[in-house]
């Protein structure tokens, strides 16, 4: 099995599969001290959510303040695997068939079976929720044309 650049465990370098086992981390990762502690938290509580860390990721990065973090290369990497790695695969034709409990479980194992998607998560973002995807999009190319030095009128100016 594939080690994604976009597992809270791999960057933490512990083991964590939920939001309460990024909170009892001793360490959390600095990205080559580019990010607090707080927003390294933060990043990889989204990154414990698969299904929905498309639009948290572009939200946080969106942020004017934040920004520019996406020039240290593990975050690019981060952002990258995040983005564009498949995840489990489901053809459009696979009946869903949906949990009967929440934590989703198979046998004695938490299952994500039922957040597969046909093409990815990116593209099942801009399938069914494409106005959040598409706006933080945006958002991000907007705050990095402002912050561009040679752009006239810059904050970077």
């Amino acid at each position: 099995k594939a080690v994604s650049a976009a597992s809270p465990s791999v960057l933490a370098n512990s083991d964590v599969k939920s939001e309460e086992d990024v909170l009892f981390l001793e360490n959390v990762p600095s990205f080559n001290d580019m990010l607090r502690p707080s927003d390294s938290e933060l990043l990889l509580t989204y990154l414990t959510a698969p299904y929905v860390r498309v639009p948290l990721l572009l939200g946080f990065f969106a942020d004017r303040d934040r920004v520019s973090l996406l020039r240290e290369p593990l975050l690019q990497t981060v952002m990258d695997a995040a983005l564009f790695e498949p995840g489990p695969w489901q053809s459009e034709q696979a009946s869903a068939s949906w949990p009967e409990t929440v934590p989703a479980t198979e046998g004695s194992q938490i299952s994500r079976k039922h957040l597969a998607t046909p093409a990815g998560l990116l593209f099942n973002e801009l399938l069914h929720s494409p106005k959040v995807t598409i706006n933080a999009m945006l958002v991000l190319l907007q705050v990095a044309v402002d912050k561009d030095p040679g752009h006239v009128g810059s904050a970077n100016e």
